[in-house]
């Protein structure tokens, strides 16, 4: 047992480095796989361990993915796991969410952890995508609010995506602007794994993983494009196996 059980993976499209702590090799799925291959895949992965559930909790930034037909690759290519997907557009992490073309704000994701009831077994995660509507004033108050929350409950991990944060060309004011605000968030994120307080904690490098495909994004580089669906999801699902992410596995 590491005397620092910070638990730090990062996931990038081919072979990847785990910050300071392991390697992570990580298949390139940066195109929908054609039949053939999804059988491989849904053979390999029958063999492989994993979460036996994983509750993945998004605001709009990853609502496309459910939108745009992405759940089906997602139970798919990962077959050991049962996905629970708790996706809201507007959604914040603690605080009140927008109403933009709703007729009432989405629970924020603490209380959607709250209303889990819990683990369903020691493996189980939260998949924590939620962030995009939040803000590096209050961020890092109210990511200890999830984190605590979880905590309270009985889950062992919970797996947070680092957010999009490196401009790029084509990219619009609003979403440069963004980018900035998700590049302190980030920052806390890695000061608060770094702490040692949150052995649950996994770092799950979406950025990192993404920064190739900008066409998979509208203009802001948040919310996706049909065509970014199933590729993410097909990535999220592997991202969750222990082959991909050995931190995921509960000691």
């Amino acid at each position: 047992m590491p005397i620092r059980r910070v638990i730090l993976a990062i996931l990038v499209a081919s072979a990847a480095t785990l910050a300071g702590v392991a390697s992570v090799t990580s298949a390139p799925f940066s195109t929908v796989a054609t039949a053939d291959e999804v059988a491989v895949r849904g053979r390999r992965i029958q063999l492989q361990y994993a979460p036996t559930h994983v509750t993945f909790i998004a605001d709009s930034g990853l609502k496309g993915l459910e939108l745009y037909g992405g759940a089906p690759t997602l139970r798919q290519a990962n077959t050991t796991t049962q996905w629970e997907l708790r996706m809201q557009t507007c959604r914040r992490l603690a605080q009140r969410g927008c109403s933009f073309n709703r007729s009432s704000p989405p629970i924020p994701a603490v209380d959607e952890i709250r209303l889990s009831g819990g683990p369903r077994d020691p493996s189980h995660v939260i998949l924590m995508t939620v962030g995009h509507n939040d803000h590096p004033l209050w961020f890092r108050a109210d990511f200890e609010t999830v984190m605590l929350s979880a905590r309270s409950l009985g889950y062992r991990r919970v797996a947070w995506i680092l957010y999009r944060d490196d401009p790029y060309p084509g990219l619009s004011s609003l979403g440069r602007e963004l980018f900035a605000r998700y590049a302190g968030m980030n920052a806390i994120m890695r000061d608060e794994a770094a702490s040692g307080r949150w052995p649950e904690l996994v770092l799950i490098d979406y950025d990192g993983f993404t920064q190739p495909h900008p066409e998979w994004f509208i203009s802001d580089g948040i919310h996706l494009r049909p065509e970014g669906a199933d590729p993410l999801a097909n990535w999220f699902a592997h991202a969750m196996l222990y082959s991909s992410t050995p931190a995921l596995r509960v000691d």
